[in-house]
């Protein structure tokens, strides 16, 4: 690792101040890898001095005798040796000492300003180890961010979204599992086992949690779709009696984020065909298409979380149109078929699909029959036979 703040602090120590042997205690090794590389540039001529390598007495030897004139970094790590032990202690009496942590440097370089940050940031060293997902977290980081928003910012980095709020954060991480315009909820997303790594699944499950009240033994991906797709349904059915499904539904405001994330979700022109292979996926395994069929049309006429409901729309409304022709209520069907066509499964990504361009058409054709009844309703379209001349 390089850091930028280091080189400055040791140029100021060697350069500025001329010091020729300056000790750098490690505890936890947080920047072994920096001294791996060894020093460039205007500190070139600066020996890095490991004495875990050379140990304590060849060290001493060396910068007392073989070098007495040398400039030497002499790097420490682990806990801190008793003064009766440690073969260097007269000689770091009269040199220079130099401490720096990687959380302080990290809170600099992401320019944040709450130093009470560090220990957080610290805990997210495997994340912050990587240079370049420092780069991509800067560009979201505001200077007053906390924990919470610190964190939520660094999956926003690990999944790909350019949006780091909760819905999209969610959203992004499924729409990377679709696989083939399959979702597959058997297994994790990858971006599960990142947050994992980076000690960030946590955060991730607390803020399901708050968005959703979303609580489970073993919390899954697959376990809280579930719960919302099924949640929304209920909302959209008014609490039809589906007890089939019912004990998928979430808490009263986690059914109301629920019906807001969703229909974001569809709505989104990027991840919209996430949105229907996860759908397709619930509706599958929940079998919803069972549980519909066994609601009447006013109930599921308002249905748009899956795709299951068009086809019994289409069926249940011209089954009413055929046997209410003689008292058809016409601005209630065309209201209704108006709804429907421009509905995600109809009028969104996808449309053009045969078995969609199907439905959308035979909406089409039962509101021209409707409208013909209607006319033969009022008088304005009748013959008495089929021979028969109209007279009007």
């Amino acid at each position: 690792m390089r850091a930028e703040q280091v080189d400055q602090a040791l140029l100021q120590k060697f350069i500025a101040e001329e010091e020729r042997l300056v000790f750098w205690h490690d505890r936890d090794g947080e920047f072994a890898d920096y001294m791996a590389d060894g020093l460039s540039g205007d500190l070139s001529e600066v020996q890095v001095l490991d004495v875990a390598q050379v140990g304590g007495l060849s060290a001493k030897l060396k910068l007392e005798r073989e070098d007495p004139l040398g400039k030497y970094l002499i790097y420490t790590r682990g806990e801190e040796l008793d003064a009766e032990q440690d073969w260097l202690l007269d000689i770091r009496l009269y040199s220079a000492e130099f401490h720096a942590d990687v959380a302080s440097i990290w809170l600099q370089e992401l320019e944040l300003s709450g130093l009470y940050l560090r220990d957080h940031l610290k805990a997210r060293a495997a994340f912050l180890g990587n240079q370049d997902r420092r780069k991509k977290l800067k560009r979201l980081i505001s200077a007053n961010d906390n924990e919470t928003a610190i964190d939520l910012k660094m999956m926003a980095v690990l999944v790909g979204s350019q949006e780091p709020s909760a819905f999209a954060i969610l959203r992004t991480l499924c729409h990377g599992h679709v696989d083939n315009e399959r979702f597959d909820l058997e297994s994790p997303p990858k971006a599960i086992q990142a947050f994992e790594k980076m000690a960030l699944l946590e955060r991730f499950w607390d803020l399901q949690k708050q968005e959703f009240g979303y609580v489970a033994d073993t919390p899954s991906v697959a376990g809280l779709l579930r719960r919302l797709f099924i949640s929304e349904l209920f909302h959209q059915t008014d609490n039809a009696p589906i007890s089939a499904l019912e004990h998928h539904q979430l808490p009263e405001v986690g059914r109301r984020n629920a019906v807001v994330f969703l229909t974001q979700w569809r709505d989104s022109s990027t991840h919209a065909a996430s949105y229907d292979a996860t759908a397709f996926a619930v509706a599958e395994e929940q079998k919803v298409d069972d549980a519909l069929k066994t609601l009447d049309l006013e109930t599921i006429q308002g249905v748009f979380t899956f795709w299951e409901a068009e086809s019994l729309v289409v069926s249940g409304l011209k089954a009413r149109v055929l046997s209410e022709k003689e008292s058809l209520d016409l601005a209630a069907v065309k209201a209704l078929v108006s709804d429907r066509q421009v509905g995600h499964w109809l009028a969104g990504p996808g449309r053009e699909g045969p078995e969609r361009q199907a439905i959308f058409d035979a909406y089409d054709a039962i509101l021209a029959a409707a409208e013909l009844f209607d006319l033969h309703k009022a008088q304005h379209f009748y013959f008495p036979a089929a021979t028969a001349r109209n007279s009007y």
